[in-house]
């Protein structure tokens, strides 16, 4: 493609040869380019250009003209889901999803909390009820900006548990086996490439899996909630309907374990007069990449508060 040169005026005010330049940008994009990310490829591509761009906190108008025109281009590709995985939550008998924005809120609408909650059904739901709920959803919020430390490819089989949930009792099983293999992976994340678990025994969290963890010299994990997501991995093929009951807790158990694993990662520090993480770092997941940056920032200025829900 022939190469298109701009004047940083036009960059700023997105006119001229913008169009044409932002098709110059693309065609030396990445070729497996995931769309979530193209704003960030290419404003280092127009900084290797000599052109001034800013995409921090506060992107300028160069930024905000390229991102806009990446969202036309993409459209809904490009779009990056600012929450954190759901969780599958049982309210007044039927299973909902529960959503943390990204970044954190500390009032947030019970409707919006609560995903395809109706008004008539959030007026429904009793004061002890609503307290209840908002004590567990501080819980799992405070808890999944911890999970976002681990590696995308262990937090999505905690996003597939609450959807297979969500989708009803056939998908249990599947969801259960999900569960496990969310805290499982958590784990080896932290072992020492010296120590491995294999076969049957490596799925084996609250005996192989967790010996190996404390041989590692590691805190040892509460074996209670290890117990709850314990599961034959004849569960991902069982016709028998597992029970709502025990499915929700073995989800709800391992959101609570992966807190405590991911407290023993090494963590991005706030303090410093700049964070950065590298484009790879962010391409996998950026919403997890988001997560992890306001996390390290709240830590340092204890802006971390309870979220209130309201109706």
């Amino acid at each position: 493609m022939q190469k298109i040169l701009i004047s940083q005026q036009e960059l700023n005010d997105g006119s001229g040869h913008f169009d044409e330049y932002m098709h110059f940008v693309k065609h030396r994009l990445f070729v497996d380019l995931d769309p979530r990310t193209a704003l960030f490829s290419a404003v280092s591509l127009i900084s290797k250009d000599g052109l001034k761009i800013e995409l921090g906190s506060f992107r300028d108008a160069a930024a905000q003209n390229v991102e806009n025109w990446l969202s036309e281009y993409y459209g809904e590709r490009a779009h990056i889901d600012f929450a954190l995985p759901r969780i599958a939550y049982r309210l007044d008998g039927a299973i909902y999803l529960l959503r943390m924005p990204v970044p954190r809120m500390d009032l947030l609408p019970l409707t919006v909390a609560v995903e395809d909650l109706t008004d008539n059904a959030a007026a429904s739901i009793s004061s002890q009820r609503m307290s209840a709920l908002t004590n567990d959803f501080n819980e799992f919020y405070d808890a999944l900006y911890e999970i976002s430390e681990l590696l995308p490819t262990t937090v999505i089989h905690l996003r597939d548990a609450a959807q297979r949930i969500l989708q009803g009792p056939m998908f249990f099983g599947l969801a259960r086996w999900d569960t496990l293999m969310f805290v499982e992976k958590a784990m080896k994340e932290l072992l020492p490439k010296g120590i491995t678990v294999k076969g049957s025994d490596g799925h084996d969290v609250r005996g192989a899996v967790h010996e190996a963890w404390l041989a590692a010299g590691l805190p040892a994990l509460p074996m209670g909630l290890l117990d709850d997501v314990m599961c034959s991995h004849t569960v991902r093929y069982s016709e028998t309907t597992m029970p709502v009951d025990t499915t929700l807790r073995a989800h709800h158990s391992s959101v609570r374990l992966g807190a405590l694993i991911a407290k023993n990662l090494v963590t991005l520090d706030g303090s410093q007069n700049e964070l950065r993480i590298k484009l790879e770092k962010v391409r996998p997941d950026p919403l997890l990449s988001v997560a992890r940056i306001e996390k390290a920032l709240a830590v340092v200025s204890g802006a971390w508060s309870r979220v209130e829900l309201y109706r």
